[in-house]
């Protein structure tokens, strides 16, 4: 089930937050990716395969804008699913367009 917002403290509603923002550096490499919406119909076992049924919690962060999918996600994810499931990752590998790995993220 989705969790329901939380609702807003006045404190909030005003712009002063009752706790300071904090920035964290995830520990892993992210691998930065594009793909057409075109291609999520085959991808989608893959896709669902790393953001639900997968033991871990990780990032993984996705938009679709103007008919193109921009994926970000740790590249231990994906080097999981090609170590699990070849079939399921060769749907992925030939629709993704890998704008840059090596990157870190601030969460």
């Amino acid at each position: 089930p989705i969790p329901q917002p939380s609702v807003t403290t006045s404190a909030e509603e005003k712009g002063t937050p009752d706790e300071p923002t904090v920035l964290v550096l995830l520990p892993s490499e992210v691998v930065i990716a594009s793909m057409s919406s075109s291609h999520l119909a085959p991808c989608a076992h893959a896709l669902v395969s790393m953001l639900f049924l997968s033991d871990e919690n990780v990032f993984f962060h996705f938009f679709e804008m103007a008919g193109e999918m921009s994926l970000m996600m740790e590249a231990a994810t994906l080097e999981a699913l090609r170590a699990g499931s070849d079939s399921t990752a060769s749907a992925l590998d030939a629709a993704f367009v890998d704008v840059s790995s090596g990157w870190r993220v601030l969460a």
